[in-house]
């Protein structure tokens, strides 16, 4: 199952990754494609205490994918913009079913 979030606007995105209970998701992973393209341009995984930062991506329109094994997978809206903030998130996955 897939569960879509929030559209997020900034400029640079970072956070950590959390199951229900507040637990961190140690090596979670974190995609970002273009959105209408397959190509993935980010695959990372989050480090031992489930936090993760995206590299500098240009401005565009992008799709953000937070998964691990046993948990949905949660999709964002990421528009990247020239002149914005960080993004902070701290994204809790839900159990996959």
């Amino acid at each position: 199952m897939i569960q879509v979030s929030r559209p997020i606007r900034a400029a640079h995105v970072k956070g950590a990754v959390f199951d229900l209970s507040g637990a961190n998701i140690p090596g979670a992973r974190i995609q970002v494609q273009i959105q209408g393209s397959e190509a993935l341009l980010v695959d990372i995984n989050a480090d031992e205490n489930g936090r993760f930062k995206l590299p500098k991506l240009q401005p565009g329109v992008y799709w953000l994918g937070i998964s691990s094994p046993g948990f949905n997978l949660h999709v964002w809206d990421l528009r990247i913009v020239r002149f914005g903030g960080t993004e902070n998130l701290s994204p809790k996955l839900t159990v996959g079913t």
